[in-house]
Order: C-alpha cells, then sequence, then structure tokens
C-alpha cells in the first residue's frame, strides 16, 4: 500500500520502543521492558508489557485503531494515483491466459508473475470483473495470492494486465501524514485556527478529490500530480 500500519503508528507516536519481532516471554526486565511499556513492531502491530518478570513476560496485543488505519491506508491507495494522475508502475505484465481463483491470480500457462513480490500492490486492468487495487500476500511466477477475495472467478477471457504500484518514499511520507490526521485528528477537526492576542491565524487546506486536508500535511503533494496538458 502506498503507507503502512508501522508508519502510520511510528508517525503518531506514543511508543516507548520498537522492535523487529513480536514480544515474548523472554521480553523481559533483564532486557530493559517494564509493565506498561509500549511496543512497536514493524509488522505493524502494537503490544503492552502486563507483566516484566525475567524469563516469564506477558504482553498484550493493542488493536484500538488497528480498522481504521487499515481502512484508511487501503482508502489513501487508491485516492492518491487517482488524485495524482498516475499508475505510479514499477512492473507490468499482460496475459491472456490468466484466471482467477478465491483469492490468487494464476497464470501457469506463461508464468508472466516473475517480477511480483509480497507486500506489492497491484492494480488490474482489463479483467471482466475484478479491476481493481489488491495488496499481495505471496507471489510465485504463476500465481498471486492477495488479501481478498476476487468478485469473479474462473478463467478470464480478456487480455489482463496487471501494475505493481511504486510510490516515491517523499509520496509515502505525505500519505503517512495524511493517514494520522485522518485517523487521529480528522474527528476533532484538527486545528483550524487561532487567536493569541491581537493576531489571528487560519491554517489553509488543499483539497484531495473533495476530501479537505491541511495544507501542511499535504505540502508537495502537487509535484507528483501529472501535469495536464491544454
Amino acid at each position: 500500500m502506498i503507507t503502512s500500519m508501522y508508519e502510520v503508528k511510528r508517525l503518531h507516536g506514543g511508543f516507548d520502543g520498537e522492535s523487529d519481532i513480536q514480544p515474548d516471554a523472554g521480553f523481559d526486565s533483564s532486557v530493559g521492558y517494564y509493565v506498561a511499556f509500549h511496543l512497536l513492531v514493524i509488522d505493524g502491530t502494537s503490544w503492552e508489557c502486563t507483566d516484566a518478570t525475567i524469563g516469564a513476560a506477558a504482553w498484550k496485543q493493542t488493536v484500538d485503531y488497528d480498522p481504521q488505519i487499515q481502512s484508511v491506508c487501503r482508502a489513501l491507495t487508491d485516492i492518491i494515483p487517482r488524485y495524482c494522475d498516475k499508475t505510479f508502475a514499477t512492473n507490468t505484465t499482460s496475459s491472456n491466459g490468466i484466471s482467477f481463483s478465491a483469492g490468487g491470480v494464476i497464470d501457469d500457462v506463461n508464468d508472466s508473475f516473475g517480477g511480483f513480490y509480497s507486500a506489492d500492490t497491484i492494480e488490474i486492468i482489463g479483467s471482466k470483473r475484478n479491476d481493481e487495487l489488491y495488496d499481495v500476500i505471496s507471489a510465485t511466477a504463476s500465481q498471486i495470492v492477495v488479501d481478498g477475495e476476487f468478485p469473479l472467478v474462473g478463467a478470464d477471457e480478456a487480455t489482463v494486465t496487471i501494475y505493481a504500484l511504486h510510490f516515491q518514499s517523499g509520496l509515502r511520507k505525505i500519505s503517512t501524514q495524511m493517514a494520522v490526521y485522518d485517523v487521529f485528528a480528522r474527528s476533532t477537526g484538527g486545528l483550524s485556527s487561532e487567536s493569541i492576542g491581537s493576531y489571528s491565524y487560519t491554517k489553509e487546506t488543499t483539497s484531495i478529490l473533495g476530501i479537505g486536508y491541511p495544507s501542511d500535511v499535504v505540502c508537495g503533494i502537487k509535484i507528483y500530480k501529472r501535469p495536464k496538458i491544454r
């Protein structure tokens, strides 16, 4: 996706430390953990220590905002390319031998999926009913497994094109800022204006496909937008 659960949580903050792996009984007081320690894992999960006893530490996964973050990350992966009017494709394949299973794209005739990888976001174009963005769980030369199900399964008689999307680091940073705003600030309206003595300030907003964001959140996004030829 254009941003991830990990990136959003990391930018929002509130964690005492990070880890490459999920915590177990060895994440205890002997290595610096303590009760109420909040840990962010690179896979996007977050944890709170409930017992730091040496050799018997206990951790509870915290999922308070996970559904909202996941939903916003998915929406932005669709919204930002449409706003920029770009596919951001880094790998493309077209095949007329593709079929769809419940959660997989199969091309065992041409083996055309060699350039796709887990964690890619792909866009399918030209199929009968399955044109959409999907997140890749795993990929081989003959099959791409995605997170979710396809509306229509079976052989597809059309020539189907699949793009792997690639978002530059600057655009990922902007999208992460947008996600943090959507999840943690939008419901409260964020800071729109303030007055200090005789000085008053109104925060500018920018519309992204009709959705308003503080301009400092989306600053720089226009450089990724395809210029219109008049």
